[in-house]
């Protein structure tokens, strides 16, 4: 992808988030990291000049920290996670989650319990299970690449959380294999992601696989504004952030039969056309005076978000 955010030249290497016509950052074909002595190091916290600013990323931070210890539970599960895993038709397998996924909830447990002695084995843990995506890449298919890039977006977290020593190169190689499983997502989705998600034909199955590739993107563009995940020079984000689509409500994604979702689903159809669309929206949105249309978009907004929902009214404020 010729345009992409993440590039690499024989300078330098930068990570940012976002991508159109997705919504999760892409890269070039490059997979080597620069060699260039780098001015900040990965996953340190960016520097906000505001007071607004700081104030909201640090509440962003404090939400995302709390992600590896929703990872230890199903009932709990990250806003990017969905409970039920849409990779096969048959009704036991609707309520397994993908094996990338059982292995990230491993992984998180033992996070949440590390010590001195044991946080070493859990970095190292990590690096093993990304390096293993990377080897086995090409065989993934749609929800094998799915559920990678979500157990590799809890790793990234992960390494911001725990704020250890850890050599650069490492760091890098984290980044580099979050964009190679991007990649193959992408390659796999081909494009679906920018449907509609309120289709009267569509599957609660194939709308699970939608919404979480969209929360992924949500996410890892918010990640992007409180932590430097970027190598070499800074770089600014593009204007293609405004072009991110926004989460479904809360009910619609919590919802625990397909029943329940299909209820919500046509509720959510029927508003379509009066709901706020994109994170450019929600920018617009929260310009806008009470009384006026966006700001009763934006209220109608506010009534039916969820954790990833409020994150994203903070980031409003960091661009």
């Amino acid at each position: 992808m010729d345009d992409s955010s993440y590039y690499f030249t024989g300078e330098e290497l930068t990570f940012s988030p976002t991508l159109p016509p997705t919504t999760i950052a892409t890269s070039t074909r490059e997979d080597s990291p620069s060699t260039e002595v780098v001015n900040r190091k990965p996953f340190t916290k960016n520097y906000v000049e505001s007071a607004i600013q700081q104030t909201c990323a640090t509440m962003i931070i404090e939400m995302i920290f709390a992600y590896p210890r929703m990872m230890t539970r199903r009932e709990t599960l990250p806003p990017f996670m969905h409970a039920f895993s849409p990779a096969d038709d048959t009704d036991n397998a609707q309520n397994k989650l993908p094996g990338h996924l059982v292995n990230c909830m491993a992984i998180a447990q033992l996070f949440a319990v590390r010590t001195a002695d044991t946080q070493s084995f859990v970095g190292t843990t990590i690096q093993a299970e990304i390096r293993g995506f990377r080897s086995r890449l090409s065989t993934f298919n749609a929800y094998d690449s799915m559920s990678a890039l979500q157990a590799c977006l809890l790793y990234l977290v992960i390494r911001a959380v725990e704020d250890a020593p850890q050599e650069a190169k490492d760091d890098i190689e984290m980044l580099l294999i979050y964009d190679n499983v991007c990649q193959r997502a992408m390659e796999t989705v081909q494009g679906s992601c920018q449907t509609t998600n309120n289709s009267p034909d569509l599957r609660w199955k194939d709308w699970i696989f939608m919404e979480s590739i969209r929360r992924i993107g949500c996410v890892w563009f918010v990640l992007g504004l409180v932590f430097h995940i970027r190598t070499g020079k800074p770089c600014f984000l593009t204007d293609h952030y405004r072009e991110i689509l926004l989460p479904c409500t809360k009910s619609e994604w919590e919802a625990k039969t397909e029943g329940e979702w299909k209820k919500e689903n046509e509720i959510a159809a029927a508003s379509n056309g009066t709901a706020l669309q994109t994170f450019g929206d929600l920018i617009d949105a929260h310009r806008h005076l009470p009384g006026s249309q966006m700001f009763d978009k934006l209220a109608r907004w506010n009534a039916g978000v969820d954790n990833l929902g409020v994150m994203l009214n903070l980031a409003v404020r960091m661009v």
